[in-house]
């Protein structure tokens, strides 16, 4: 099995990590159905939760999108007060 057996390309569709795509090993063969990705918002780690939508084969490989969800993410808090800050890294 290589690389590309035990791994999915996971694309981030909307919320802060919109356009974002990162390779992830697979769970028992398959895309995992909620991912968490953490960023600095602020200089503050911030947890945010995705939900997969869609899963299909593409060349050979495994792909998932993923939709933000608020709900289930920590609170992206701006400690700016004209609401400037932004997500500046990716931990």
């Amino acid at each position: 099995m290589d690389e590309t057996d035990a791994a999915y390309l996971a694309t981030f569709l909307d919320g802060p990590a919109t356009g974002r795509s990162e390779r992830r090993a697979l769970v028992e063969g398959a895309s995992e159905p909620e991912v968490d990705v953490f960023v600095a918002v602020e200089g503050i780690e911030t947890r945010l939760t995705y939900r997969r939508v869609d899963e299909r084969s593409v060349d050979g490989g495994l792909r998932a999108d993923y939709r933000f969800d608020a709900g289930r993410s920590d609170p992206i808090v701006e400690d700016r007060e004209d609401g400037s800050g932004t997500i500046s890294e990716v931990v």
